[in-house]
């Protein structure tokens, strides 16, 4: 009798699971969501996502529903909601297009950030991959937009990986800190940098109210700026640490050639996304700049 029993709640588990991990996909026909949870199924059993060894091929993805698949990958505080009117006017102007906006741990400003108190790099970079592989298994082109921090995110994951996208949008990426975030950076990357990690085991995230009236996130050591901002404990140190690393890849742009277009935007008017005219230098495939992207 317990067998049994214990069956059902297993698979009422996995139902509910699937059905959670897919809630981010919007207007997609029952074959779709069924395509997804086969395809998730099959990935999710590759954990070492780190090592260029294991790098995915898109040869050997199923039947492929879709011609173009676009990727959302938020900064810190995006929720997938924030992609909502992009992803309907994709779905709705492109009946061979299919656009994703994951939701990723940590970037859920929702719960005031409390999920981002043990949050490390890894995670993003897990989670980034992950997705960028189920829009391979889904499309024949892949189109990522990175905002913010998701720039770097992405970044990294291509560096690791470079068969999995063919275009790379940027939008507002933290190459040029303000003086604020610099000077954190300078004093995180130094050798004091351990010391920092270990008294500091958390850095406070300024919160600061934008014009519109939403609260956007800013690095800062512990410094109040504005009067419409408030602290919150959030973000350890060692994954700020890293994620200042992975700024310093952004615009070295290492990736294979798979990636056709890279196109960099200046993005929202936020202190803590600097010029990228001034600091994007691309090795190699074009450097455009735009206003807006056009779908």
């Amino acid at each position: 009798m317990l067998l049994p029993t214990l069956q059902k709640a297993a698979s009422v588990a996995v139902v509910l699971l699937a059905s959670m991990r897919l809630k981010s996909i919007r207007n997609t026909p029952r074959s779709t969501y069924d395509h997804l949870a086969a395809a998730q199924e099959h990935f999710n059993s590759d954990l070492d996502y780190f090592e260029p060894a294991h790098s995915y091929s898109p040869a050997h993805a199923p039947f492929k529903a879709y011609e173009r698949c676009y990727v959302f990958i938020g900064g810190f505080g995006d929720p997938p909601s924030c992609y909502s009117p992009l992803v309907d006017r994709i779905t709705k102007a492109r009946s061979n297009s299919i656009a994703l906006s994951p939701a990723t741990q940590g970037w859920d400003c929702f719960d005031n950030f409390k999920s981002a108190r043990t949050l490390t790099y890894k995670t993003w970079l897990r989670g980034c991959l992950s997705n960028l592989k189920l829009a391979n298994t889904l499309s024949e082109r892949v189109i990522v937009i990175g905002h913010s921090t998701g720039a770097t995110v992405i970044s990294k994951v291509l560096e690791l990986n470079n068969d999995l996208v063919d275009e790379v949008y940027f939008t507002g990426p933290n190459l040029k800190a303000n003086k604020d975030d610099a000077k954190a950076k300078r004093l995180l990357l130094s050798r004091l940098g351990p010391l920092i990690k270990f008294v500091l085991p958390v850095i406070k995230k300024k919160v600061r109210k934008s014009e519109d009236g939403t609260f956007r996130p800013c690095d800062t050591l512990n410094r109040e700026y504005h009067k419409t901002g408030y602290y919150l404990r959030a973000f350890p140190v060692n994954s700020i640490i890293e994620m200042f690393k992975l700024q310093e890849q952004l615009g070295k742009n290492t990736w294979g050639e798979r990636v056709k277009r890279v196109v960099f935007f200046k993005g929202e008017e936020d202190r803590s996304v600097g010029d990228v005219e001034e600091q994007v230098r691309t090795e190699r495939g074009a450097k455009e700049r735009s206003d807006e992207m056009r779908i």
